[in-house]
């Protein structure tokens, strides 16, 4: 089966990050490129035929718009309206099975850095496959996609993330850097845990998930990093020098969407490359993990 990708393509400057991320993605892995228009429409209560006519020609000049930046590259366009973009293209996706949705950030976000707005946070709290966000600015300037980093810990979800950046880096030749941080206790939870050794059974244990990850994929080049501080604030910080980072979410009902929680959801608004969220239960080709 043909593994896709989707790019959520509205016309605005920020669609151009979604291209480029989705183009060097698919390049890589081999994936098929949907292009998905996503209108927030509502049909008139009367025919009026100069109003369909605008938004076809609406819909053309967000697909010319693709074509003009990635020439040579063939997708499939997909006009999709309704009153909720965020359902619509959840509905595409249930419908594909992509390995991955590309969004790019809000025009409110700063230049290089991830925040995905209501349309990524509609997706992100919700969608069913895995979510890419790209830094606004992203088409602006080259990228090598040479160094992956996983937020681990060893439980379910970063396992999944693992195996899924796995997937990408194999088919990047790029290696990998698994990161876990250590959190600092509450001062209630520390004055409670200290005497009895916590912070350092946590240390060993990360250690030892951090080994194991990194000896899951012998074929790939993979160093580790265990880190201390808030979660989300290092990954963040880390992302500095990475040029893509997965992470995984909480999973919950019968459609494997994501739930984030409080790490993932301040990540994806101050990474400084583009982030990759995939739920826990996801099973598509990209994400084959063992054991989890």
């Amino acid at each position: 089966m043909t593994e896709r990708i989707i790019i959520a393509v509205d016309g605005r400057p920020e669609s151009r990050d979604a291209v480029q991320l989705a183009s060097e993605l698919a390049a890589a892995t081999g994936a098929e490129l949907d292009a998905a228009a996503v209108l927030d429409y509502s049909p008139l209560p009367i025919d009026l035929e100069p109003y369909e006519v605008a938004l076809r020609d609406h819909f053309e000049r967000i697909f010319e718009q693709v074509t003009a930046q990635a020439p040579g590259v063939t997708y499939t366009a997909h006009r999709l309206t309704g009153p909720s973009p965020a359902g619509a293209l959840s509905a595409l996706a249930e419908e594909l099975k992509p390995i991955m949705v590309v969004l790019g950030s809000t025009h409110r976000g700063r230049v290089g850095r991830v925040l995905p707005g209501s349309l990524g946070d509609r997706l992100l709290g919700g969608g069913p496959s895995p979510v890419a966000i790209a830094p606004r600015g992203y088409a602006e300037s080259t990228h090598a996609l040479e160094r992956i980093g996983v937020g681990f810990d060893g439980r379910g979800e970063s396992a999944v993330a693992l195996a899924f950046a796995a997937g990408i880096a194999e088919s990047l030749g790029a290696g990998l850097r698994l990161i876990a941080v250590l959190p600092p206790p509450s001062s209630t939870l520390e004055a409670i845990v200290a005497p009895l050794g916590y912070e350092e059974a946590l240390r060993e244990r990360l250690e030892g998930a951090l080994a194991e990850g990194a000896a899951a994929f012998p074929a790939i080049d993979t160093e580790t990093s265990l880190l201390a501080g808030d979660p989300a604030a290092t990954l963040a910080a880390e992302s500095d020098d990475l040029d893509l980072i997965v992470v995984g979410s909480r999973g919950y009902g019968p459609l494997r969407r994501a739930l984030l929680g409080n790490v993932n959801s301040q990540l994806t608004r101050e990474a400084a490359c583009p982030t990759i969220v995939v739920p826990r239960a996801w099973s598509g080709p990209a994400s084959e993990p063992a054991g989890t």
